[in-house]
């Protein structure tokens, strides 16, 4: 994984930092089982500051990263917390480079950007499927001729999702 600061711009008015970056992840899918695999990447941005009398105490801070649903396609779609969750259809038994484009505007006080942390998930179908459909109802809220998000659900007498999933993560340096 790297993250590449393609910009920062300060903004006076309201005491923030728009920063702009580069994200590339790349992951090998199992080999080709003729079974479908899905996944959640997320990503989140490492704040570094320094607090204390002499400005001695290094203090950490983690913040979610939130991708555009402008990337969705058929195979791909931002998760409304943080992330991308990804069906590997396209890229199945492969290695796969994904590079996604972020933007992000934080007040200057809570800290420097420093690094990223990305978390891979292996989620089972049902997981895809809800956080899915979620996503596209948050995406179209208030459209009146949009096709109507029927929600996954597997809660007997209920609606939402009952899964689990296994993840691994890697930590990057800002560059």
């Amino acid at each position: 994984m790297e993250a590449f600061q393609v910009q920062a711009v300060d903004n006076p008015e309201n005491n923030t930092v728009a920063y702009q970056y580069s994200l590339k992840a790349a992951f090998a899918d199992p080999s080709s089982n003729r079974q479908k695999n899905y996944y959640h990447l997320l990503f989140f941005l490492q704040l570094e500051r320094t607090s204390g009398i002499l400005g001695d105490t290094a203090v950490q801070e983690f913040r979610s990263i939130v991708l555009s649903s402008s990337i969705n396609t058929n195979f791909q779609a931002a998760h409304y917390e943080g992330g991308v969750l990804l069906e590997d259809t396209p890229f199945e038994g492969k290695y796969q480079t994904f590079d996604f484009p972020v933007t992000l505007e934080l007040p200057k006080d809570l800290g420097t950007p420093t690094g990223v942390i990305a978390v891979l998930r292996s989620v089972p179908e049902e997981y895809y499927r809800f956080f899915s459909a979620v996503n596209r109802q948050r995406v179209n809220p208030d459209l009146p001729f949009a096709e109507p998000v029927i929600l996954f659900t597997n809660v007997k007498n209920g609606v939402g999702v009952f899964s689990g999933y296994s993840q691994d993560f890697l930590a990057a340096r800002i560059k």
